[in-house]
């Protein structure tokens, strides 16, 4: 299965959260980050764990637990974050 760059494009612009929050998610460095941004589709230099992350962070998207509520105090959303990384990062990679 290759890469949706739309799925990750969406997350990217929709989900309320910042560079620095996503790359936490991802487990990546922002810089990698816009390097995924910047890629044409089909180009496959993500790895499946940016795959399944974006599947997650989509599903929290549709689910409407992002964007984050803009009222959310600093420490309240560092805590959701933390609580939403782990639960990326027990996702299993897709087949």
């Amino acid at each position: 299965m290759a890469f949706d760059c739309m799925k990750f494009r969406r997350v990217m612009s929709r989900s309320g959260l910042t560079k620095r929050e996503l790359s936490t998610l991802y487990g990546v460095s922002r810089q990698t980050l816009y390097i995924w941004e910047d890629s044409p589709p089909g180009q496959k230099t993500l790895a499946e764990r940016a795959e399944k992350y974006t599947d997650g962070l989509v599903a929290a998207l549709d689910k409407n637990l992002l964007p984050f509520s803009s009222n959310m105090s600093p420490e309240r959303r560092a805590e959701f974050l933390l609580t939403m990384a782990k639960r990326l990062h027990t996702l299993t990679a897709p087949k």
